[in-house]
């Protein structure tokens, strides 16, 4: 209670370019806050991904990990509806199929389908045997690891050493031996 006294007692007291430095302030903070939201929609919405297409050309593939269910799936569609080429990786073939029926069908893109299972095969050999070498022709530009899992254990000493080595395998070997291996094929790694 002292304070906000002393504060205003300053206040009463101040030189007016104080209290106009102040109020300008204010209003800088006001219009930076109101405008933040503005240029979010500018950003994601307006602006769009629509110019990765012409970046990297209509030849151009992205390749979706997890890409049988939820997001792997819907970015899947959010990228063939832009006209890109699909790599569509997951374990469970029946469903890979049947997303690659639908999108070819409702967006004429090349989609090549590859079954396999990252928490298993999460090594550099069984990366470049499942899925390297199947896409060494196509022009990979844009990767989406998306593929993960979680354990629903109530502690994690309750983990067997199996359910323990499949999460890394699947949430951290793979996502970055994929991200090396791609980087490699296409050269990245002389720019940097």
């Amino acid at each position: 209670m002292e304070t906000v006294k002393r504060v205003k007692e300053y206040l009463d007291k101040a030189p007016k370019w104080v209290i106009y430095a102040l109020a300008a302030y204010g209003l800088f903070r006001t219009v930076k806050a109101a405008l933040c939201p503005l240029a979010a929609v500018w950003r994601y919405k307006l602006r769009g991904i629509g110019n990765l297409l012409q970046r990297y050309g209509k030849n151009s593939y992205v390749l979706v990990t997890g890409a049988s269910d939820g997001v792997g799936k819907a970015l899947a569609y959010q990228f063939a509806a832009l006209g890109f080429n699909l790599v569509l990786v997951a374990r469970r073939e029946a469903l890979l199929e049947a997303i690659k029926a639908d999108i070819t069908g409702k967006f004429h893109v090349s989609v090549v389908n590859i079954s396999f299972d990252l928490s298993q095969g999460a090594s550099f050999p069984q990366l470049t045997a499942g899925i390297l070498e199947r896409i060494s022709s196509l022009d990979v530009s844009i990767l989406i690891n998306n593929a993960g899992v979680g354990q629903n254990a109530t502690t994690f000493a309750g983990l067997t050493t199996e359910a323990i080595e499949n999460l890394l395998n699947l949430n951290l070997v793979a996502p970055t031996l994929l991200t090396h291996l791609l980087m490699k094929q296409r050269d990245c790694t002389k720019a940097q």
